[in-house]
């Protein structure tokens, strides 16, 4: 950790983008404020913008993308929504006759949650409330309130960790892509 660190993946993003004029000013200034930012994850950084990036990155998306490779921001508002309406299991209860009584909801969350992304979205839903009142019908504009709630939260929360990358490693934690549907032709 170190400007040596930083003031090479600087120039190799200089020297990647080249077709921009960036002023030695504007070296130094990128090398200040990545610096804190440990080498293995300023490398895995710096390729993930090259990879991504058709221009000069800002100094807040090479952060952003550190922490996101870090595995230290909470996932976006529409995946926040799918992760809680997957969390929020109904479950119907009968008398011993088999009849009807009601439905008992409870919370039910995946286990591949992130931490960042389960205090944010316990964070929003106490200020939200439950998406169903106690009738068991849901509330209307639930889901817009949610995120809009949610993205607040989340970016506190992506700022809070945007601004602490000195101990932060890459995620060794890669999520596999779902197998491919199969045509129904096949």
């Amino acid at each position: 950790m170190g400007d040596t660190d930083a003031r090479k993946a600087v120039a190799a993003l200089v020297a990647t983008f080249h077709r921009e004029k960036i002023p030695q000013a504007t070296v130094e200034i990128y090398t200040k404020h990545l610096s804190d930012i440990q080498p293995p994850l300023l490398t895995a950084t710096m390729e993930r913008i090259v990879e991504t990036c058709k221009f000069f990155p800002s100094i807040a998306e090479i952060r952003e993308t550190a922490a996101r490779l870090a595995g230290l921001l909470p996932v976006t508002a529409a995946e926040a929504l799918a992760i809680v309406r997957a969390a929020d299991v109904p479950q119907d209860k009968v008398d011993r006759a088999g009849n009807f009584c009601y439905t008992e909801r409870y919370w039910h969350w995946p286990p591949d949650v992130d931490e960042a992304t389960y205090e944010s979205i316990k964070a929003v839903l106490a200020k939200v409330g439950d998406p169903v009142g106690r009738d068991g019908k849901p509330h209307f504009g639930w889901e817009m309130g949610f995120q809009k709630t949610y993205e607040t939260v989340a970016g506190e929360t992506s700022w809070e960790a945007m601004a602490d990358l000195s101990r932060a490693l890459p995620s060794q934690e890669r999520k596999a892509l779902p197998e491919p549907v199969k045509a129904l032709t096949e």
